[in-house]
């Protein structure tokens, strides 16, 4: 594709049933899937000036429904930039690429959901970073958090629970589970906070990791987490802040 580099991390985003948007430390690409056994890509790699070479990856589309589009956010090591899908085929920058304080050159990057469109978290390697998305097309970091299980070089990876309430956290340094205050509260100063974290024995201090809902999430059900040292399986009704935990 021209999307990948050696070493570095990949993202894939589908939007509709059309494109396939694919990014790599070398660039983003859009991929056709008019026949989806045979995708092939649609004019040159992008260069977006947020991903590096080295880093992890992570993409999100977002609705703006001020100017009825919507868009692509793309972050990677060199920071976060916003692109527009008008056209779906040729997306067109509309936020150039800007630091956010919580991605390292070398570490894994994560957006989630935060509990409503206004704002988002993005983890890094340097940290958790509170997004101010009122103006889809112009994040601001409002502040950047100190979660105590990120290191620089290793894997960063979020999963909200489906109401919102709690947020899980995979890095180098561990794994966690934080409750969740809302977006409001998240953007007027309010952190997530640290329930708890658990020994999942799979996460390693220079290996990207990875976190996967079971089926059944909703209602208890389990948390795949993958990292260096492997995967684990993790009973999310046993953990610090489930409602039936014990």
């Amino acid at each position: 594709t021209g999307a990948l580099s050696w070493g570095g991390g990949a993202a894939l985003c589908l939007q509709g049933k059309d494109y396939l948007y694919f990014a790599g430390g070398n660039g983003l690409v859009v991929m056709s899937l008019k026949d989806p056994t045979k995708p092939w890509r649609i004019g040159d790699v992008i260069d977006t000036g947020a991903l590096g070479i080295k880093a992890g990856v992570s993409l999100k589309l977002m609705e703006d429904e001020a100017h009825g589009e919507q868009l692509l956010y793309i972050a990677g090591g060199k920071g976060l930039a916003v692109y527009g899908l008008a056209d779906p085929a040729r997306p067109r920058q509309v936020c150039a690429a800007f630091d956010t304080g919580c991605i390292s050159l070398l570490g894994g990057v994560s957006l989630a959901d935060a509990g409503g469109p206004e704002c988002l978290l993005l983890a890094g390697g340097s940290g958790l970073a509170v997004l101010d998305t009122e103006d889809r097309r112009k994040p601001r970091v409002k502040r950047t958090v100190d979660t105590g299980l990120l290191g620089w070089k290793a894997g960063a990876r979020m999963a909200v629970s489906g109401d919102g309430r709690l947020m899980y956290l995979a890095g180098g340094k561990g794994f966690g589970v934080f409750a969740m205050p809302g977006a409001q509260a998240l953007l007027a100063g309010e952190g997530p906070k640290l329930l708890g974290k658990v020994a999942t024995g799979a996460l390693s201090h220079d290996s990207d990791s990875g976190l996967v809902f079971g089926e059944g999430h909703l209602d208890g059900g389990l948390l795949y987490v993958a990292g260096g040292k492997g995967l684990a399986i993790v009973d999310l009704t046993k953990l610090p802040g489930a409602s039936n935990a014990a």
